[in-house]
């Protein structure tokens, strides 16, 4: 049985407190606990793949696939995407929006 977990489970390191659904409901898309752990090294670390992979002792060709499949759930297409969608993300967690 996989265990998925959202973006904000993957935020929580920072610290800033429980994460609050959106008017949806929806925290995010989820992610498994090895998609998670991707995410968290490409958008913080600045390590390359390769890199990456031999961290977690797998190869570069399934750490790709990897940040292939988080890239998909989360919507964006590059590193530098994943970093401003996970910001945005906690930014909208930790701010409340000012009611309209």
């Amino acid at each position: 049985m996989q265990r998925h977990i959202s973006i904000v489970d993957l935020l929580q390191s920072s610290r800033l407190g429980a994460p609050r659904p959106s008017q949806s409901g929806q925290v995010g898309p989820n992610l498994t606990r090895r998609q998670t752990e991707i995410a968290r090294l490409l958008s913080t670390t600045g390590l390359s793949y390769k890199e990456v992979a031999s961290c977690l002792g797998i190869s570069e060709g399934t750490m790709r696939k990897h940040a292939e499949n988080v890239y998909r759930r989360i919507g964006v297409h590059s590193r530098a995407e994943l970093m401003i969608a996970l910001s945005q993300e906690l930014e909208a967690r930790v701010l409340p929006r000012a009611p309209t």
